[in-house]
């Protein structure tokens, strides 16, 4: 590695390794589900937003658990053809769904947790 007469490194930077934990817990977490579960770190994520939240919309997860409005929709059409979610016409906005969680759905959430568990010891 090439030193300059700068004596600043990166990766002494709290933001910087906190970038790279997050980075390896996504990998894993991306490689684990897809190995596991047959699904990504997004619609995992999904259901786990859907079982804390109960009925919501899909703004209403982006809102709460950070992501990307495409992402979003990509996990939920995923997992409304998996059978994992629901979606029901929103009485109060027409334009949009009501998503929610099946039993099913709540099974694979009780997994995507124990697998979580199993990582965080």
């Amino acid at each position: 590695m090439r030193e300059t007469s700068n004596n600043f490194d990166i990766r002494s930077r709290l933001a910087y390794r906190i970038q790279v934990l997050s980075n390896k817990m996504t990998t894993w977490s991306a490689s684990t589900y897809s190995k596991e579960l047959d699904i990504g770190v997004q619609e995992a994520r999904v259901l786990i937003v859907l079982a804390r939240l109960g009925e919501v919309s899909a703004n209403e997860i982006c809102e709460f658990g950070k992501m990307d409005k495409g992402n979003v929709s990509r996990a939920i059409n995923r997992l409304v053809k998996m059978e994992n979610v629901t979606e029901k016409l929103n009485p109060a906005d027409k334009r949009s769904v009501n998503l929610k969680i099946t039993p099913c759905g709540m099974k694979l959430y009780y997994r995507i947790k124990i697998l979580s568990d199993i990582s965080e010891k």
